[in-house]
């Protein structure tokens, strides 16, 4: 049965036609034939869309399915400056012609430290490398025209997390949608700031308590709305190499995990809630980042914490190119160092794949 199940899902390989005419699968296997051999590789690795998910939480990228939805390549750019209107023009200009409708949203330092746009001690911040957001007037303007069923906002902020949702929450409604059908993520990452980025706004477990408050409100009353983003970008950000920011990264996943589980969550609701937020770098170990963070957290979370739907066992991953690798002299080698690492990125299989601007060392990419 392990070899029959075996050859089957060889010839369900997908294959690519290159231009000089030679066919190359999606993916290569091992030179293997003994069922001992067989059972190890899939028990370390399995198949895409098999546990413990090495290659990929879905089978779709690399194997022939019947059924599959059609293709949709939802792509996203980091987008605020200034006030809300011209923030909601760029959105607009950015979606326009576009298969899906993702919004990533870049908020002002003042916004992101919860300070008000009419504190004169910080007007030179206003507007200045994201959107200043200081109001539930302001929430409304910023995603006018986006609220709908089919659009999806990330929006990357952390203290003011809870107001800043609550008021897309409240805007939606006041819009006429229905909040769960509200898609989208917020970063709410506590332990991250405390570890990197440093704009915690209160101490670090009041912190993670609210952020658990709004991850508990959210698994009941929303159904695509992922109130938490477990990040390792910021990690590398401030210097880790790959091994360090899976490490810390998955440390602070299972943080939340065991927090939500104090709660008296189920681990299965937990499990599907909690997406990931990686750095690809130029370094070689970027090449097996989600391989290998991918297959210690489905493990975990079957046999440690006890998941029992493969779904909660998924370690969904979003994978951003290195800001901290792109110079602002000769400005246009940083194309060549974002490719490089998109290349990283892909053959990681992530579910979402950000790339910066060659100019971000300048401003928010143009």
């Amino acid at each position: 049965e392990l070899m029959a199940d075996w050859d089957r899902k060889v010839q369900s390989i997908k294959s690519q036609t290159l231009p000089t005419g030679f066919v190359a699968p999606l993916f290569s296997l091992p030179h293997i034939d003994h069922p001992a051999q067989i059972a190890r590789y899939m028990g370390e690795w399995g198949f895409p869309g098999n546990f413990p998910y090495g290659l990929s939480i879905y089978p779709q990228a690399f194997l022939i399915l019947d059924g599959k939805r059609d293709y949709e390549e939802p792509t996203r750019i980091f987008a605020g400056l200034g006030t809300p209107e011209m923030t909601n023009e760029r959105f607009h200009f950015i979606v326009k012609g576009q298969q899906s409708r993702r919004l990533s949203t870049a908020f002002d330092t003042n916004t992101l430290l919860g300070r008000g746009a009419d504190n004169p001690d910080y007007f030179y911040d206003i507007g200045e490398g994201g959107v200043s957001v200081s109001t539930y007037r302001d929430v409304l303007k910023l995603y006018d025209g986006f609220f709908a069923d089919d659009v999806s906002v990330s929006m990357t902020i952390n203290g003011p997390s809870l107001w800043m949702t609550a008021a897309r929450f409240s805007a939606a409604r006041e819009m006429g949608q229905d909040i769960k059908n509200i898609r989208g993520t917020s970063q709410t990452d506590p332990c991250k700031e405390d570890d990197a980025q440093n704009e915690l706004l209160f101490p670090l477990n009041k912190s993670i308590k609210m952020a658990m408050d709004m991850f508990e409100w959210c698994a009941r009353h929303t159904e695509h709305y992922y109130p938490i983003n477990v990040s390792g970008y910021h990690i590398e950000q401030k210097g880790a190499n790959p091994v360090q920011q899976a490490a810390f990264t998955l440390a602070n996943g299972f943080v939340y995990v065991e927090e939500a589980l104090r709660r008296g969550m189920n681990i299965n609701t937990i499990g599907k809630r909690l997406p990931f937020f990686f750095t690809s770098g130029m370094d070689l170990e970027y090449i097996a980042l989600l391989s290998a963070v991918r297959r210690v957290w489905a493990v975990a979370m079957r046999d440690v914490y006890g998941a029992t739907d493969s779904s909660a066992q998924k370690l969904k991953a979003h994978v951003q190119t290195s800001g901290r690798s792109l110079y602002e002299r000769e400005i246009l080698n940083n194309i060549t160092r974002t490719t490089l690492e998109l290349f990283y990125a892909l053959l990681n299989y992530p579910q979402a794949l950000h790339s910066n601007s060659y100019d971000e060392p300048i401003t928010t990419p143009t």
